[in-house]
């Protein structure tokens, strides 16, 4: 799958933002995405895109919305890819949710060629959004 459109801000009713946080060590990253979502939701899609670089390699994935998004990992194309997709019939209301995925790598790894992109759908209309970190 190629990789999905990537639009900062706020559009629609959906607004996100990208933060990381690594271990003492340097040698793992947490990189999370924030989404508020202003309106009912039936589609979803986050996707976070890491950078394949020195000994990269995922270690877990966490939504703070388990019960309603399932969550693939894989290699695609020299990323390391996370996605989130809300489970077909379930509404994601408004409110305020996080994506998260982590990984380990080399020391010193520098995360601005990680991105992430959102798409979603609801009964008016789609929504999008993303960003780097």
């Amino acid at each position: 799958m190629p990789p999905l459109p990537s639009f900062p801000g706020d559009w629609g009713g959906l607004s996100s933002t990208g933060s990381t946080a690594s271990d003492s060590a340097g040698r793992a990253t947490l990189s999370t995405i924030t989404l508020t979502i202003g309106r009912p939701l039936t589609s979803l899609t986050v996707e976070l895109r890491v950078l394949m670089t020195p000994e990269v390699a995922g270690t877990s994935a966490f939504s703070s919305d388990s019960a309603q998004t399932g969550v693939t990992v894989g290699d695609e194309g020299g990323f390391l890819v996370y996605r989130w997709t809300l489970d077909a019939g379930q509404v994601l209301q408004p409110g305020t949710y996080t994506f998260s995925g982590q990984f380990s790598h080399a020391a010193g790894r520098d995360t601005s060629g990680d991105s992430y992109s959102v798409i979603g759908d609801g009964e008016t209309g789609p929504v999008s959004s993303g960003g780097g970190f």
